[in-house]
């Protein structure tokens, strides 16, 4: 199951890491340069 995220703060990121975790695919939705590919 794909999942996107709006936000990738503490929360957003802790939830994208536990869902990754859990096998999900994850996108992050994020202003500003938050996230290295």
């Amino acid at each position: 199951m794909k999942i996107a995220i709006a936000g990738a703060g503490a929360i957003g990121a802790y939830l994208g890491a536990k869902l990754v975790q859990a096998g999900f695919d994850v996108y992050f939705i994020a202003r500003g340069p938050h996230l290295e590919p």
